[in-house]
């Protein structure tokens, strides 16, 4: 295709080397970009305690590279986009590879532990948009307040829950200390069990903060 442009315009070797320049120079730019644009421009779903985004106008071109964000949070997950929507090329190449024996022991988060942390997010967004209602000392708009007092039950409940978790994570390590090899296959469906009810409070919390989110007018995109 390139040799037959550049027959069309009569020079095909300089047409190849331009061309494999320009390769390199975009391949070697978009690469860049992640540890600048993607410091700069972008959505942070996991945490705000560094400065990397998710991308993803920058993912289709780094091949998924651009979720910078949940790279920098969960940095031994082999995935960047872990969404099902998500443009990731490379972890559906290693996940293919891991089929054939090529690649071995990949490791992941667990979606609650992800679920969470966009749970966090969200709570620390709600707060925002109260302090910024709240600035100046004015009164909070009837819908602000109401908003204002579903947050708060709905953040002491998602502590609860968050104690609940600790707790079993702690119950998990003390099972598989002492029951683990006499009762191993009970053990393992009774903590699949607790961690499953766990999961779906967490989801619970996160579908309770989109509808609160709703009543003031903020559509919070579904994760």
């Amino acid at each position: 295709m390139v040799a037959a442009i550049g027959w069309l315009l009569g020079d095909v070797w300089g047409t190849l080397v331009i061309v494999g320049l320009l390769r390199l120079v975009l391949t070697h730019h978009f690469t860049f970009f992640i540890n600048s644009l993607c410091h700069m421009f972008g959505t942070r779903p996991y945490t705000d305690t560094n400065t990397a985004r998710d991308n993803f106008f920058l993912a289709i071109f780094t091949w998924g590279e651009g979720y910078h964000n949940y790279h920098h949070f969960f940095q031994y997950d082999y995935r960047n986009g872990v969404k099902w929507w998500q443009y990731d090329p490379t972890k559906w190449l290693i996940a293919g590879l891991s089929k054939l024996g090529l690649t071995s022991e990949l490791r992941t988060v667990d979606d609650t532990t992800i679920k969470h942390a966009e749970v966090q997010m969200q709570f620390k967004a709600a707060q925002q948009q109260i302090d910024t209602a709240a600035v100046g000392g004015l009164d909070l708009p009837h819908a602000m307040k109401s908003f204002q007092d579903r947050i708060k039950f709905e953040y002491d409940a998602f502590m609860q829950t968050v104690e609940e978790w600790q707790a079993l994570k702690a119950k998990t390590i003390e099972l598989k200390k002492t029951e683990y090899a006499d009762r191993l296959h009970e053990v393992e469906d009774e903590l699949k069990h607790d961690y499953a009810k766990i999961e779906q409070k967490i989801l619970e919390h996160n579908s309770n903060l989109k509808t609160a989110f709703r009543s003031i007018g903020i559509s919070k995109k579904a994760a």
